[in-house]
């Protein structure tokens, strides 16, 4: 009954004496190298963004594995602006349910042509108290005008660049 776990060389432990609590229960990721272009707007304003704003460029179905469980959403792409300074918005959806609304300013004075803003970005939700499936997206916009996902405001695209949404389900 004191036997230090260091000393076990075989065997299994019972799963109920693991902890409960930051277990994590289920990862699924979607790798995307699709670029976009768009006009679509995201007011850059107190309000939240919602699902009929912007352009969806990412979208995923996921099951939790647990009614009670936390699901942590973390997303890395690119993005620019076609105006130096500008601003690029972008939103998670769980279903039509905005979870996280995020902004970036593009500014570079000596090529605002080609740069990109590399961004990650997290967001937190409870699973909703049941295992059914839903739908997430990812949708950007811009409040005036082009934002470019996985390109410069030339339309270029490098290296075989991706966009990478996780989704990270932990126990309670």
């Amino acid at each position: 009954s004191s036997l230090n776990a260091s000393n076990l060389s075989s065997g299994t432990v019972p799963s109920a004496r693991l902890p409960s609590t930051g277990k994590l229960l289920k990862v699924q990721t979607l790798v995307s190298g699709s670029g976009y272009n768009t006009t679509s707007v995201i007011p850059f304003d107190t309000s939240t963004p919602t699902i009929s704003e912007g352009i969806e460029v990412m979208s995923q179905s996921y099951t939790p594995v647990a009614s009670n469980s936390k699901i942590l959403h973390i997303l890395s792409s690119a993005v620019t602006s076609s105006t130096n300074g500008k601003i690029v918005i972008w939103s998670i959806f769980n279903g039509s349910s905005n979870i996280g609304a995020f902004a970036n300013s593009t500014a570079n004075p000596v090529q605002p042509a080609e740069l990109w803003n590399q961004f990650t970005c997290q967001a937190v939700e409870n699973s909703s108290g049941n295992t059914s499936a839903r739908t997430y997206s990812v949708r950007m916009g811009v409040p005036s005008q082009r934002g470019h996902w996985l390109q410069t405001n030339n339309y270029n695209y490098y290296l075989g660049a991706k966009a990478v949404y996780t989704i990270l389900e932990l126990a309670p």
